[in-house]
């Protein structure tokens, strides 16, 4: 048991005897081990450890999802009965959206949201549509290209760097504030899980950008694997890492081009959406002991 401790700790600690294993691993990957690598690895495997972090760290998880429920609802206990009416056009349905979450004070985030979907003929009906109709509407309909809100490659979502407004990213983390609050979610894998880790301060690594714009992860892994110095050469220009600070661990390198295409490149945006979503209403003192990973089951329901 004690020689199972002692390798899983080398292994993390890179103190392995030729460090292949570990040097090979950070070059495809950009980390060590995961947490399922680390919880098949024999210490935990085969006992009844594994069993008891898996427990354990499901117990934290609802806690912190219990005493989040109990805030809100607190938060919200003097305002349930009192409709906040959102006019929406089927026109313009996204600036429209904007402009009625823009309109809305603190207060109102807290009372409960009614929207009505007016058809684009003046005089014709109008429909009420439920929150979660109306928000994940809104999130599909911010992907068209017409607008230059976001980006999405593989599938999933990140703000266009090239979008010079920071409001209307202030307006989407206030949307997403009031989300948590009502518990609506937005679409299944929708935002790429580097944006998550930007809310709770994390750095990204390979698979966020595997899961963005896998081909790019595979042509920067063939660059880092050859050593291909000229292209290396060209990463460092465009990511302004200095070749003393590199050449001897190209990996610094590495994750300087990941924060770059990932975070650098639209730090703007990305923290305007984080302002606003912590501070819509007051949650960051909640989810600050929130994993990002539990932040986005929280907007996106269990994976």
């Amino acid at each position: 048991e004690n020689a199972q401790l002692t390798d899983l700790l080398s292994q993390l600690s890179q103190i392995e005897p030729d460090g292949k294993q570990v040097q090979q691993r950070r070059r495809q990957t950009g980390m060590l081990l995961t947490a399922d690598e680390i919880l098949a690895h024999p210490f935990f495997s085969g006992s009844e450890r594994a069993h008891g972090m898996h427990t354990s760290l499901n117990s934290q998880k609802l806690w912190k999802f219990s005493l989040l429920h109990e805030y809100t609802l607190h938060l919200q206990s003097q305002h349930r009965s009192q409709f906040v009416d959102m006019r929406v056009s089927s026109a313009n349905f996204v600036h429209s959206m904007i402009r009625a979450f823009d309109a809305l004070s603190r207060e109102q985030m807290l009372r409960p949201l009614r929207f009505v979907f007016q058809s684009e003929a003046d005089s014709g009906p109008e429909k009420v549509l439920t929150n979660s109709e109306a928000i994940n509407l809104f999130f599909r309909e911010i992907l068209d290209t017409k607008y230059g809100f976001m980006e999405s490659f593989a599938g999933n979502v990140l703000p266009l760097p090239e979008c010079m407004s920071t409001a209307i990213f202030s307006t989407i983390g206030k949307i997403l504030s009031k989300c948590v609050l009502d518990k609506v979610k937005i679409p299944k894998h929708y935002f790429n899980s580097s944006l998550y880790k930007f809310l709770q301060e994390e750095l990204p690594n390979l698979e966020d950008l595997v899961s963005f714009h896998p081909l790019y992860a595979q042509h920067l892994r063939q660059i880092f694997l050859r050593r291909d110095r000229s292209k290396l050469r060209e990463l460092a220009a465009a990511t302004k890492t200095p070749e003393e600070t590199w050449a001897a661990n190209p990996l610094l390198l590495f994750h300087a081009v990941l924060c770059k295409m990932l975070v650098d490149s639209r730090v703007r945006q990305l923290s305007a959406l984080k302002e606003a979503f912590f501070n819509s209403v007051e949650l960051k003192g909640h989810l600050k002991i929130f994993t990002w990973q539990e932040v986005r089951e929280l907007l996106e329901g269990p994976a």
